[in-house]
């Protein structure tokens, strides 16, 4: 996840990142160009040591529940013309980047989701 900080005149990448349940909270990208309904709110000084926010166990389980439905819903791979969960998108994309590197095709073909 892209992050930056005006006030700090810094920006970067995030590997992970945790957030507070609020009712004045934010959308976070989901399902097909829509939002999934979890309101969050970075909560300004309670970082770690590490730099961590701390998600509470609430927040926590919404965001993975949805995750876990994101995942068994059907697409077809626009390369593969197979239908397929999206938790599968992934390794399907490993087994084609093998093919590749192995000469098996002429291309890797990036999946491209609209």
């Amino acid at each position: 996840m892209p992050v930056f900080s005006r006030s700090l005149g810094v920006n970067g990448v995030c590997d992970a990142v945790e957030f507070r349940a609020s009712s004045k909270g934010i959308a976070l990208a989901g399902r097909e160009g829509g939002w999934l309904p979890v309101p969050v709110e970075y909560k300004r000084g309670a970082p770690k040591e590490t730099g961590a926010v701390l998600m509470d166990d609430e927040t926590r389980k919404i965001i993975l529940v949805a995750w876990q439905k994101k995942k068994q819903e059907k697409i077809t791979h626009p390369m593969l013309g197979e239908k397929m969960e999206w938790g599968l998108v992934p390794y399907s994309q490993a087994l084609l980047l093998a093919r590749y590197l192995r000469g098996d095709l002429d291309a890797y073909p990036p999946f491209l989701w609209k």
